[in-house]
């Protein structure tokens, strides 16, 4: 399948009479769209904040950034907006390290889909 691409499946019933298939003339058609995990996650510091910056992915609605500040434990939503851009400034407390994780979705009537997140990328602002 291609990354950001939506692809339309029809369903179609049908019975098996004898050894022939009978076709229902209605059928109901639905799609879905793919998303891809982000892999190339950057990340360096730009006037004072923390940059994220990555490949764009096709057909996405929007990004979403996490962070978390020790290695294991909940991951807190910093950031979810709609954009085109493959970068993010976000703020971030000096001297302070956080492990960020980054995902794309894509808006499907009015519900977000999601990829799943990229892997995790350590960094402390100097």
């Amino acid at each position: 399948m291609t990354n950001g691409a939506k692809y339309t499946y029809k369903i179609i019933p049908y019975v098996k009479v004898g050894g022939s298939y009978c076709l229902s003339t209605e059928y109901n058609t639905d799609y879905v769209y793919t998303l891809k995990k982000i892999n190339s996650l950057k990340i360096s510091t730009k006037c004072g904040k923390v940059r994220l910056t990555w490949t764009k992915i096709n057909g996405a609605s929007g990004y979403e950034i996490a962070k978390l500040s020790k290695k294991k434990g909940k991951y807190i939503t910093v950031k979810t907006y709609r954009t085109t851009k493959a970068y993010k400034s976000i703020s971030a407390i000096k001297k302070k390290g956080y492990y960020y994780r980054l995902r794309v979705y894509k808006t499907v009537k009015g519900k977000r889909v999601y990829a799943p997140w990229s892997n995790n990328k350590y960094y402390k602002r100097k």
